[in-house]
């Protein structure tokens, strides 16, 4: 994170007094963050002594953050800064307030009774701009959400009357007498479709858009979130590969909603001996597996760079 300038804040209609960062004079009529430069050197200070104070060698803070213990290094010894997403999760882990961190100093308990505004607000609405600062808006994630939503719910319905169709299909093929066995068939498509509805719920309406800053800078491999998991053997997540690795999934995922049934009703109505709808089945099976993970590892490996 480079020196950030902010600009002048009027909340409320409250007026806040020059502070002098370097000086520490603040007055408590108004604070002006005009221009405001992070102090790299105290912050690096700051973040050391806190750091000791706990008992944590850098290695443990940096395994706590998912960062290398060179970066923290580099923290302390103020030739860098942490990431803007990191201020929140390293301040917790030293027990400090992101406030504190950011002018690398405690804050004593009578100088928060100063502010106008109430310290407990003022550092909720520091969280707020730490997080939000380079993650989408509620708004642009709500708009996402509801348009993938839409397009998620038309390829479903496709989908399930393609499946009713082959449903009628397959009962009208079973009366005319086809063998018994041929229901093996079906074992490859139902295990598509079911990947792709199941696959569909978490890709279309929960997956998020941006990873963690950590992932940019480690090389992770995996990625889980609550019950979806995902682990691709040499290739690294980062959030230069994550959308268009998300694109895959999605054009996958459409796919196999829209054309596995498709393929299916072919397979009933123009392969009545079991043995080659089988073998149909489980070559449209491994081909759709790996029409999933090849182009993934093709695009992450071109964009993850």
């Amino acid at each position: 994170m480079d020196n950030r300038n902010f600009g002048n804040g009027d909340m409320d209609n409250r007026n806040y007094g020059n502070c002098d960062v370097d000086n520490r004079n603040c007055g408590t009529d108004k604070m002006n963050y005009e221009n405001y430069e992070i102090d790299r050197e105290a912050f690096g200070a700051f973040v050391a002594a806190q750091r000791k104070e706990k008992g944590y060698t850098q290695k443990e803070l940096a395994d706590r953050l998912f960062v290398s213990d060179k970066a923290v290094s580099k923290w302390e010894r103020g030739l860098s800064l942490p990431d803007i997403s990191l201020l929140v999760p390293l301040s917790e882990a030293l027990g400090v307030t992101v406030m504190e961190l950011l002018q690398g100093r405690r804050i004593e308990a009578e100088r928060k009774e100063d502010f106008k505004l109430g310290f407990t607000e003022v550092e909720q609405l520091v969280k707020r701009a730490v997080t939000f600062s380079e993650e989408e808006t509620p708004e642009e994630r709500k708009q996402r959400i509801e348009k993938d939503r839409h397009i998620f719910l038309k390829l479903l319905a496709i989908s399930m009357a393609e499946v009713l169709v082959c449903v009628v299909i397959l009962f009208s093929v079973f009366k005319a007498g086809r063998d018994v066995l041929y229901i093996n068939c079906i074992t490859g498509f139902g295990t598509l479709e079911i990947l792709g509805i199941t696959f569909g719920i978490y890709i279309w309406l929960f997956m998020k858009d941006r990873l963690p800053s950590y992932y940019d800078e480690n090389k992770i491999g995996t990625y889980s979130d609550g019950m979806f998991h995902m682990n691709m053997p040499g290739l690294y997540f980062n959030n230069r590969n994550w959308k268009p690795i998300t694109k895959v999934l999605k054009q996958w995922d459409a796919t196999v909603l829209v054309i596995v049934p498709f393929l299916c009703m072919l397979m009933l109505l123009f392969m009545p001996k079991w043995v080659v709808g089988l073998v149909f089945s489980m070559v449209v099976l491994f081909a759709f597996l790996l029409g999933l993970f090849v182009p993934m590892y093709v695009v992450g490996r071109k964009y993850g760079v």
